[in-house]
């Protein structure tokens, strides 16, 4: 059997935006023939375990409104939605966009709820 090598996935990723311990992943794409096999869950969990090792406090990520099954990707890997955008146009198209965070840091989510209480 020969081996083809191709480009099955793209990922991008900002690191430390706004702020030192926030990435963002900013597109995670799987060749549609490869998706519903576990690929893209391996590929974040990979992902989150580096980001985590090389200081990653939160991860953000943005999905658009209409993308139910995204959306159940992220939730699913446990992802919370934070806010909803306005809505952006997006070639000739509106959509709202929901951002998702995932905190990475265990002791970051203790002292940040920790704050958020004695705010309220």
């Amino acid at each position: 059997m020969q081996i083809i090598p191709c480009l099955i996935g793209l990922a991008d990723i900002i690191r430390d935006y706004p702020g030192v311990g926030d990435w963002w992943l900013g597109l995670l794409l799987i060749d549609p023939d490869y998706r519903g096999k576990g690929l893209g869950r391996q590929v974040y969990t990979a992902y989150e375990s580096w980001a985590a090792k090389q200081g990653a406090q939160r991860i953000y990520l943005g999905v658009i409104e209409e993308n139910h099954t995204a959306h159940r990707f992220w939730q699913g890997l446990g992802f919370k939605e934070i806010k909803r955008r306005p809505p952006t146009r997006f070639g000739d198209r509106e959509h709202i966009v929901i951002v998702m965070m995932k905190a990475v840091n265990r002791l970051w989510m203790k002292d940040w709820l920790v704050t958020s209480a004695q705010s309220l």
